[in-house]
């Protein structure tokens, strides 16, 4: 099993989700923190041996990272290093012609 590593950038984006999913989408508390919850579990299962496909978005494939799709809106950006599986970046499906450029 190996090591998940989670970056900063990851954290405060999942920090915004929560806060989106309660002011402006109106779940409750519980509600986006399940939904949270349910996508820290999708990343520690990066932590077996399992190999997604490099990213197709250009500023991320240059960086060598790996791309996996969370509930089909959610792509995670990571690397795989000596350390373990490093999460990287992620953004929302819709977003990400703008990180192709």
């Amino acid at each position: 099993m190996r090591d998940i590593i989670v970056s900063a950038t990851v954290l405060d984006k999942l920090s915004d989700l929560v806060s989106y999913l309660k002011n402006d989408i109106r779940l409750s508390e519980d509600a986006a923190q399940a939904y949270r919850k349910r996508f820290i579990a999708y990343i520690q299962t990066f932590g077996a041996e399992v190999d997604h496909p490099l990213c197709r978005f250009r500023q991320w494939c240059k960086r060598g990272y790996r791309c996996a799709v969370f509930e089909k809106h959610w792509v995670l950006a990571y690397e795989v290093t000596d350390e373990g599986v490093i999460v990287q970046d992620m953004s929302h499906t819709a977003m990400l012609d703008d990180i192709a450029e």
